[in-house]
């Protein structure tokens, strides 16, 4: 998440959002999980991916991501306590609220149809490119996406993040109007990072609401993610 004025920063998370993606795939290696379990079962169903795999792939994602949102927590737990008081943990639209950092919360004029389409019709976008960049018969790419590959996935993620962010928790205008404020969060297509942020903000003292916020919009993006990628 990011605490800082002016609405164009979501440049800032969106070009984020796709280097992370990218910089994971040159590390991981082009395994065809790509970091998100979403996809990773969706490969399986679809693509070939075989089925004994999914068990392992999945847990590792899930622990990776939880790890990685203990690490951030224990190194910004000082820059918290500056922004929303000492020891106080609060979930949106609380605000000043900072559980978004390690998950996804809707903008709070989204309905409950608007939160499922910003999910479902990014999910499909993203499945959809990444088929076609390793499709070997699509003579747009080179075979299976060649070295571009992790390339292409950090322009797919940085495009998904611009046009679809705002209203599922990539932007949310804070309620604290006197500081001017957006937060930008992620992990909106990836279960395993909006999962694991939430146990990881339950466990270290933030509100239960942390799973009922936004109208229970924890399920709402658990259905649509899942819905697309088996569908």
């Amino acid at each position: 998440m990011i605490i800082l004025p002016g609405p164009k920063l979501v440049l800032i998370l969106a070009t984020s959002v796709g280097i992370g993606v990218m910089l994971g795939i040159y590390v991981a290696g082009d395994s065809g999980s790509y970091l998100n379990p979403a996809l990773t079962v969706s490969n399986a169903i679809w693509r070939g991916l075989p089925l004994r795999s999914i068990p392992i792939l999945v847990v590792s994602q899930f622990l990776g991501c939880f790890v990685g949102s203990g690490l951030i927590y224990a190194n910004y737990i000082p820059a918290i306590d500056w922004y929303s008081g000492d020891n106080v943990r609060t979930v949106p639209p609380t605000s000043k609220a900072t559980a978004a950092i390690f998950a996804t919360y809707p903008s709070s004029f989204a309905p409950k149809a608007s939160q499922a389409f910003s999910i479902i019709i990014p999910c499909a976008i993203i499945n959809i490119v990444t088929s076609a960049l390793k499709d070997d018969y699509n003579n747009g790419v080179s075979k299976a996406g060649g070295n571009f590959f992790p390339l292409a996935m950090f322009f797919l993620f940085y495009s998904v993040a611009i046009a679809f962010g705002w209203e599922t928790g990539y932007v949310e205008l804070s309620l604290a109007q006197v500081t001017k404020a957006d937060h930008l969060s992620s992990g909106a297509v990836n279960p395993a990072l909006d999962l694991s942020g939430r146990l990881m903000s339950d466990l270290v003292g933030y509100p239960s609401t942390v799973w009922s916020s936004g109208g229970h919009y924890f399920w709402v993006r658990a259905y649509g993610i899942l819905s697309q990628n088996l569908s």
